[in-house]
């Protein structure tokens, strides 16, 4: 029976290095967002995290070549419909599986402010896993949307002070400052941000973080 059991997974581990070495990024990619059926909601509430993971793992893979695909409003919808549902749900493993797959595809997420909204609540989670993903979305989107940026802009002092964060998430915060570059009001205000945490927050490591962000 051991040996059976070896010989299958041999078999699929096999059966994957050729799928993936017959078949570019670009021709799965394409494939995913064109040929993927509405009825298949692996990320619905009712899939488990296991699932969720592996469609993050071919989410990171082919992320950069979603990003340029000529299927904006499809792909929009599909990242909509699928992965967005779970940021809704009350389970903080399968939110933060999901912010981190919808991390990259950045560009196709645009201006959705129903996206940006549902980011923005995951923050208040006291899970840390879930905490953290929502920082590292917040850092990736704010890089690509001016529209998210200044939502989180003004938001961003309150959540650094915050007594419910923790030192890591705090610095992590701070390094998003640098992303604030859309508009000359916004990183105006940014490196106000960062001057007043000088005065507030005198530790090394955080005049450290907060003068390399400046």
């Amino acid at each position: 029976q051991h040996n059976t059991t070896q010989h299958n997974t041999t078999q699929h581990n096999t059966t994957q290095h050729n799928t993936t070495q017959h078949y570019t990024t670009p021709c799965i990619a394409s494939h995913a967002t064109h040929h993927t059926p509405p009825h298949t909601n692996l990320f619905l509430h009712t899939s488990p995290n296991l699932v969720r993971y592996c469609v993050y793992l071919v989410f990171q893979r082919c992320g950069a070549v979603l990003n340029t695909l000529k299927t904006y409003e499809r792909m929009h919808s599909l990242s909509n419909w699928k992965l967005t549902k779970v940021l809704e749900s009350n389970d903080p493993i399968g939110r933060a599986i999901t912010l981190r797959t919808l991390c990259n595809v950045p560009d196709l997420l645009g201006d959705d402010l129903k996206i940006h909204h549902n980011i923005r609540n995951c923050f208040e989670s006291t899970h840390a896993l879930e905490r953290e993903a929502t920082v590292y979305a917040m850092d990736t989107l704010c890089a690509r949307s001016p529209v998210f940026a200044q939502g989180v802009l003004e938001q961003l002092e309150t959540m650094i002070n915050s007594v419910t964060v923790s030192r890591d998430i705090k610095l992590k915060l701070i390094r998003i400052c640098r992303t604030m570059h859309h508009s000359s009001s916004m990183a105006n205000k940014a490196r106000n941000i960062c001057r007043q945490l000088l005065t507030e927050y005198p530790a090394r490591i955080f005049v450290m973080i907060t003068l390399d962000t400046l």
